[in-house]
């Protein structure tokens, strides 16, 4: 019974081992991660199972003795050279960038339902609500086709380099200074005027405390412009020479006189609506003065209220009446202006005449 017992616990332990113990090598040389032990070196005579520790193979080497010339340390990492050891994994091919939208379209909708359908026009993938809004552009460029494209933008005029101003003089900083200081002071003075005005004047009032403080201070002013004109005599000596422009061709001249014509029309009926209203406003004031008279506030109050009133509706009613009336001239003038830039366009450009690229 011992005997067999024995022979049982023997066979066991063999096939224990057979199962876990990894197969020896075959014969042939050793892997390039193991150094044998030297020649004469004393080894326990055994079998020994060594790991790769970067790739975790297991060889079983005939005794003792063999190391394991590498470590993990060793190991090669992504990005520092060498190969990777770790197994390749095949990459998804990258999706297509999806077709960008026509900017005339503007942005597509902020708010999108979170369905996911394809767009149409070749869009890639979307909501509902983008692919109804790209359905939407789509018609609309098809509808548009046939209409005609706006003319292309003109390339941007170069304009010659500005020449460097003219450095001032010491003795002209001090008279710009000067001149500086006394019109500040000047202002402060008109401030401190207004401010002595009750608080319920007229910008009638005002316009006559101005005009009668200008009138006491007629020489201090005087005396500003002249050293102002001295200033600017100094800088136009010493301002640098520039090119004569160029004469424009008949056409172009006839056409910028037709542009004058119509906007000095303009600018006589702006003037005489102008001086219209300025009567008004001096007819109310003259009004305003006469109801303060009144001894009874409230009625004083009343009436100021009645009097503005019924300017402000006389003046609507003017300036409506201008516009009105200066609607065509204004027709007129956008014309005239559209004819002026088409015939400066189509003047052909060369020389010391060109102004655009």
């Amino acid at each position: 019974m011992k005997l067999h017992s024995s022979i049982t616990r023997i066979f066991t332990l063999g096939l224990i081992m057979a199962f876990t113990l990894p197969l020896a090598a075959k014969p042939g040389p050793l892997p390039s991660w193991i150094t044998p032990p030297p020649p004469g070196a004393i080894v326990t005579q055994a079998l020994v199972n060594l790991k790769n520790p970067i790739t975790g193979e297991i060889y079983t080497v005939p005794t003792g003795g063999y190391t394991v010339n590498i470590s993990d340390s060793d190991a090669p990492r992504p990005g520092t050279g060498g190969p990777d050891p770790r197994p390749e994994v095949e990459k998804p091919e990258p999706r297509p960038k999806p077709r960008p939208f026509p900017p005339h379209w503007g942005r597509p909708p902020a708010i999108q339902t979170k369905d996911i359908r394809p767009l149409p026009g070749g869009f890639g993938q979307g909501s509902s609500t983008l692919a109804g809004w790209i359905d939407r552009n789509i018609k609309s460029d098809l509808a548009n086709s046939n209409k005609p494209k706006p003319e292309p933008k003109r390339p941007p005029v170069v304009r010659p380099q500005k020449p460097p101003r003219p450095e001032l003089s010491d003795e002209t900083k001090v008279q710009l200074a000067g001149i500086e200081s006394d019109k500040k002071a000047l202002m402060e003075e008109m401030k401190a005027k207004l401010a002595t005005l009750e608080k319920d004047a007229s910008k009638e009032d005002a316009r006559k405390a101005v005009e009668e403080f200008k009138k006491d201070n007629e020489a201090r002013f005087a005396a500003i412009k002249e050293a102002a004109g001295k200033v600017h005599e100094e800088l136009k000596a010493k301002r640098p020479e520039r090119k004569e422009r160029p004469e424009p061709p008949a056409a172009v001249k006839a056409k910028i006189a037709e542009v004058k014509k119509v906007e000095k029309t303009l600018h006589v009926a702006r003037k005489a609506v102008s001086e219209k209203l300025k009567e008004a406003q001096d007819e109310l004031a003259a009004k305003i003065a006469q109801a303060k008279e009144s001894a009874d506030k409230d009625e004083v109050a009343d009436n100021i209220k009645t009097l503005i009133a019924e300017q402000a509706a006389a003046r609507k009613a003017a300036l409506d009446e201008f516009r009105a009336a200066q609607k065509e001239k204004h027709e007129e003038l956008k014309a005239a202006q559209k004819e002026l830039r088409k015939e400066v366009r189509n003047t052909k450009e060369e020389g010391s005449s060109r102004t655009s690229r």
